[in-house]
């Protein structure tokens, strides 16, 4: 149901942990696929990401209203041992059974690193 947020075809260089997606709390030492396999990458990581070029246009999952836009709160990143932020926008969508449903678009711009 829900559509590709690019064209064309970009690799994956994390994926959202399907057994703790607690992302800085998990630390068992592995991502979990939605397939069942064992992966590394950011231990607890929430969704997916798609390295690409800038200026890469982004589409909406499924239909919905932009509820944010902007840069995101800074925050402590300890793979990176820095605080960063990025722009980001959250899209909320009503789904045919009622059900909502969030997609969020981060790192949407090289990080940046407040002072």
């Amino acid at each position: 149901m829900l559509a590709s947020p690019f064209q064309g075809e970009f690799g994956v260089t994390n994926v959202s942990d399907h057994e703790y997606p607690f992302q800085f709390q998990d630390n068992n030492g592995y991502l979990l696929s939605w397939w069942g396999e064992k992966l590394p990458g950011v231990d607890g990581h929430q969704g997916y990401d798609f390295p690409m070029p800038e200026g890469t246009p982004l589409l909406a999952v499924y239909d919905g209203e932009v509820t944010f836009a902007g840069w995101e709160n800074p925050f402590y990143c300890p793979p990176l041992g820095k605080t960063v932020s990025g722009l980001g926008v959250v899209l909320r969508h009503r789904l045919p059974n009622g059900e909502v449903l969030l997609s969020i678009y981060s790192k949407l711009a090289p990080p940046a690193y407040p002072a």
